[in-house]
């Protein structure tokens, strides 16, 4: 811990307390910093002190620019890879290579023809002012004509809509009266969805530019192109509002294969299920047909119609039916397998992105008479990427884990064996010494919940390595193996890496996340801290070694164990967390979450958001070392919600440890983050970790960390 307590780091003051008091339904919450919500200048020039604080700190600590440095070493030798598409004869990717900033929109002649960026927004979308642009996502037209995406600043996600011609190398000016020329702002992610004629798509689009009403009252509007001249112009589809029933509905809107259709789900703010209703495509104010009211995913295959919905046991299944004929009953084409996430509809059959023992299967289910194949997957891992080529069954399958870098694999209609397109190099930095465990633990309430642990080959479970828990478990998200390199790494010193796969999460379907849903999130803590007990208990590492972390939401999960049992962890890390749920409806990003948090308007409500909210919890205590990040150009996470807690805990704790605040000026909730962006937060997370939990006793030699070409990986 040499350098932590150095006296050359300045002593913050405490953050100044007024407090203002709420009763909701006979419960008084008194709320001392209610004014970082309101007063913007002083909560500007708190969040400076504290950026200045922690730069302090990072420089006292030994290695500090030895861990950036390698950090940006190993990732400049893994390739990024996301959101692949196809379109006609080619396929589009996100791609970030080690001289580009941020992602480039590429595209490559099928199979394995040319290859060139199509976008590169650090020289296309320059704004004045911007540390920088990224692509924020994109929906390349069926024929591969054109690209509609949407670019932003600083990661704020707010995005402004751009077509590009793919063939002549021109932008088409898209925009609304009264909007700059060429300029379609406040778009929503995703939102986009073309039918199969290429020269129309449907997106979404914000209302309001602020206030809690932004991401409310969603608009639906259709483009049209015409190619000959190069226009776009646009009209709102009015009658889909007559499905919504209130302003946080919104609808995620896609058309039939044939185009005849147009297929609306309506989604009541982060509920996981929508109603599915579907009408003729070019008979705007004409009926509407319901397919379901509890739908995951959905596909219109002329006149049938395909629904994932949860089934009977939460773990999903595929239903069809007839939309032309009333009278035809229901057939269920998968049940009672495997976790199913997702699908899509290929060539005669369903391709189902399953989940099973924690990793990702693929199933394909020929139609009509649902023979069921497996397909062979090369190792272990997560399913990440996912895009399917209607017109010939050709599949591309983004496979990673937690220690095998992303390979991006064909699958052709007539086979159950992947082929590696050797599109996305294996990872330099990929490593043999390093291997995962899938243990199961014992929950306090007798439920068995599945966790990953991240290890060195020969590591022995002697209760020395310090080791680092993650978790999520809100919303029904699965966390995926993904490749990190600075943390497998990290891992290869003999250190531990443990992701708890707990209730909340969508691991074990739809009954497992409405386990942690609500008042249930007191089960979400409790995995975690079961989770947390059992890596001790079994030799992965000891009580005065172990740290959680939390990102996001999961900030609740972790910083709620932390706050629960502040003695059970040695150093908390927490990453753009949400901490005080109960005032995140008072502010922008709060109303759609009422479903997933709880609403103080109602009994129900209040009691769930009791059980999440961190700051309340806050008292007088010994906490650990505590590290917590924040973007200020964070649409999810406002910055009064990170700071918060840091205050709290800066003023209750009766320990020494620092408690540590991170701020990234120019990024918001990592999505659209540099490069060097995420190297320097993933390295200052590590150098934390390092100051803070005592060293590894020492390893043997790293054994040779040679590529792993994907014939060796079967």
């Amino acid at each position: 811990m040499t350098g932590l307590l150095r006296p050359d780091i300045p002593r913050l003051s405490a953050a100044r307390r007024d407090p203002v008091t709420d009763t909701y339904h006979g419960i008084t919450v008194v709320d001392p910093y209610r004014w970082m919500e309101t007063d913007g200048d002083a909560l500007g020039s708190w969040l400076e002190e504290q950026s200045r604080h922690f730069e302090h700190f990072l420089k006292a600590q030994p290695g500090q620019v030895e861990a950036r440095e390698l950090c940006a070493r190993l990732s400049a030798a893994d390739t990024h890879v996301v959101n692949v598409q196809y379109g006609g004869g080619q396929v589009f990717l996100l791609r970030r290579d080690v001289d580009a900033p941020t992602h480039r929109l590429v595209a490559r002649v099928r199979p394995d023809g040319e290859e060139r960026v199509v976008v590169d927004p650090s020289v296309r979308h320059v704004e004045d002012g911007a540390h920088h642009v990224s692509i924020d996502w994109y929906s390349a037209s069926p024929d591969g004509r054109f690209v509609a995406y949407g670019v932003s600043a600083n990661g704020s996600e707010l995005s402004t809509l751009y077509v590009v011609d793919v063939v002549r190398g021109t932008w088409l000016p898209v925009s609304v009266p009264g909007a700059a020329p060429g300029r379609m702002t406040r778009l929503r992610h995703p939102g986009i969805s073309w039918h199969p004629d290429s020269r129309r798509f449907v997106y979404q689009r914000l209302g309001a530019v602020s206030g809690t009403a932004k991401y409310q009252n969603m608009r639906t509007e259709m483009c049209e192109i015409d190619s000959v001249d190069g226009k776009a112009t646009t009209r709102p589809l009015d009658d889909i509002g007559d499905l919504t029933t209130g302003p946080d509905d919104t609808p995620v809107v896609t058309f039939s294969d044939d185009g005849q259709r147009l297929v609306v789900g309506i989604r009541s703010g982060c509920e996981r299920t929508c109603s599915v209703h579907v009408r003729a495509a070019d008979a705007p104010g004409g009926p509407w047909q319901q397919v379901s009211d509890s739908a995951l995913a959905w596909h219109v295959a002329g006149d049938e119609a395909y629904v994932l919905d949860p089934g009977e046991d939460g773990r999903g299944r595929i239903v069809a039916r007839s939309l032309t004929d009333d009278d035809a009953p229901h057939t269920v084409v998968f049940d009672k397998g495997p976790v199913v996430e997702d699908f899509c509809a290929v060539d005669g059959a369903l391709l189902l992105r399953c989940l099973e023992g924690g990793s990702s299967t693929v199933v394909r289910v020929r139609r009509p008479l649902g023979d069921r194949e497996t397909v062979s997957l090369p190792h272990l891992g997560s399913v990440t990427e996912w895009a399917h080529d209607p017109a010939t069954g050709e599949c591309l399958i983004g496979l990673s884990s937690w220690t095998r870098s992303l390979r991006l694999l064909r699958l052709t209609a007539e086979s159950t064996d992947c082929t590696d397109t050797g599109w996305v190099p294996p990872s330099g930095v990929e490593r043999q010494d390093v291997t995962t465990s899938t243990v199961t633990v014992v929950a306090s309430d007798g439920v068995e919940v599945p966790m990953t642990v991240v290890h060195r080959v020969d590591q022995l479970p002697d209760g020395t390595a310090p080791a680092l828990l993650s978790a999520y478990g809100f919303f029904g998200i699965t966390l995926r193996a993904a490749f990190n390199p600075a943390v497998v790494e990290w891992v290869a010193t003999g250190r531990v890496w443990a992701v708890a796969h707990v209730r909340g999460g969508g691991e074990g379907g739809e009954r497992w996340a409405r386990a942690g849903h609500g008042t249930g999130q007191e089960r979400t803590i409790a995995d975690f801290l079961d989770c947390a007990d059992h890596l001790v208990e079994a030799g992965w590492t000891s009580a005065d070694r172990l740290a959680a972390e939390g990102t996001s939401a999961g900030g609740l999960t972790a910083a709620g164990a932390m706050v629960r049992s502040p003695d059970r962890f040695a150093a908390v890390v927490l990453r753009v967390p949400v901490t005080t749920t109960l005032r995140l409806e008072m502010h922008e990003n709060g109303p759609p979450n009422i479903p997933e948090y709880g609403t103080v308007t109602t009994p129900e409500g209040l009691a769930a958001l009791l059980a999440s909210d961190v700051c309340r919890r806050v008292t007088t205590a010994p906490y650990p070392p505590v590290l917590v990040t924040m973007g200020l150009h964070d649409p999810r996470v406002t910055p009064f919600q990170p700071a918060k807690l840091v205050a709290h805990l800066r003023y209750a704790s009766t320990s020494t440890h620092p408690v540590l605040l991170r701020v990234e000026e120019h990024a918001g909730h990592g999505v659209g983050s540099t490069k060097s962006q995420l190297d320097n937060e993933i390295a200052d997370r590590l150098t934390f970790l390092n100051a803070v939990l005592p060293q590894p006793d020492a390893v043997g030699a790293p054994l040779p960390v040679p590529h792993l070409r994907g014939e060796q990986l079967k």
